[in-house]
């Protein structure tokens, strides 16, 4: 590991990134990294691309976390001035969308530390173990090769990931060297129970409330098989100008595979263009336009949307958020989705139209 040593040890600015809708092992594996740099009193930074569930925000760092989709301009801020970027649990930067277009544009050097199969060879130095129980571990085994002092908060967090990926070491967890490395996560100050209790008791109303529906309402049991199944239906965004291409699902084919099968269309633009970069005329023509579209075709009465490119997360050409609301509601639409969707927490959310 010498040479991530010496990435390292030249390092003074360093973004930490990881997967989207992050689980406990993206989490652990970059939290870790984070507070390893930080004990050299170097400038560390997690960057994510979208929000990571409630149950997760009690590990150490977490609160100085910056969500890529909402946080956009400070996080390229920092990445622009890094000089190191660390990219723990994930192998090919289209996992983590936009951010990783940011990442392969700048030109500092980048360490990969991953456990998924078939990685990408975008970073310049890469651990890649497709045999590890999650990449908590492989940081684990990384940091150990620095003679690094094993702290609680790093110990919490990689017991996190060990924990989460494995199920609670019920499956993928035969590797024997585990269980020495969370002997000592336990002797640097883990409570394992407590975080067991955090991460897989804690579960907001709303949660318990969608899971109550699919059971109730979504379970199918098949006795004969000794199995159940628990299905949501899905909403497909529909792009009207696109309609008809050679490229593109033809009116029948979403009427066979969507419709008849219980699943939602909306709108997602004409051309696909952003309420954020349009005229308040330009986007009433264009929302309007696919709804009467999509109606025409596809003969069923369209209510919802998702905002197409950036949304309403950039705005020019006079456009507001409140004008876009108003407009949006008023051409007759109940929701609209924004790319700053509260992501893995289970809520109504407070403005249907963001």
């Amino acid at each position: 590991m010498k040479s991530i040593r010496s990435y390292i040890q030249n390092a003074h600015k360093v973004a930490i990134l990881t997967h989207q809708s992050p689980d406990g092992d993206a989490m652990g594996s970059s939290l870790a990294m984070y507070h390893y740099i930080q004990s050299f009193e170097k400038t560390a930074q997690v960057i994510v691309p979208n929000a990571f569930p409630d149950f997760l925000a009690w590990m150490p760092g977490a609160e100085t976390v910056l969500l890529y989709d909402t946080q956009k301009a400070q996080a390229d801020t920092y990445l622009e001035g890094a000089d190191l970027v660390i990219c723990t649990d994930f192998n090919d930067p289209k996992r983590i969308g936009a951010l990783g277009d940011k990442m392969l544009s700048i030109t500092c050097p980048k360490v990969m530390i991953d456990h998924h199969l078939y990685p990408s060879d975008f970073a310049d130095f890469i651990v890649s173990v497709p045999e590890a129980s999650s990449t908590c571990e492989l940081v684990y085994e990384v940091l150990s090769t620095l003679n690094f002092q094993l702290s609680t908060p790093i110990a919490q967090c990689l017991y996190t990931g060990l924990m989460t990926d494995t199920g609670n070491f019920s499956y993928n967890s035969n590797r024997p060297q585990i269980y020495p490395m969370i002997a000592s996560l336990i002797e640097a100050g883990v409570d394992k129970d407590a975080i067991y209790n955090a991460v897989f008791n804690q579960y907001s109303v709303d949660r318990i409330k969608l899971v109550g529906y699919c059971l109730y309402h979504k379970m199918r049991v098949f006795p004969e098989h000794h199995a159940a199944l628990i299905y949501l239906n899905r909403t497909f965004n529909v792009v009207g100008g696109y309609i008809g291409n050679s490229d593109r699902l033809s009116a029948e084919e979403m009427k066979e595979n969507f419709l008849a099968k219980g699943h939602e269309i909306a709108c997602h633009g004409f051309e696909h263009t952003a309420p954020g970069m349009l005229r308040p005329f330009e986007g009433i023509q264009e929302y309007l336009n696919d709804r009467l579209c999509l109606e025409a075709t596809l003969g069923r009465i369209i209510r919802g949307l998702a905002y197409p490119n950036s949304g309403i997360t950039y705005l020019g050409n006079g456009a507001d958020y409140e004008n876009i609301r108003g407009y949006i509601k008023d051409l007759g639409f109940m929701y609209a989705r924004s790319l700053a969707g509260d992501n893995n927490r289970f809520r109504l959310p407070s403005d249907w139209y963001n």
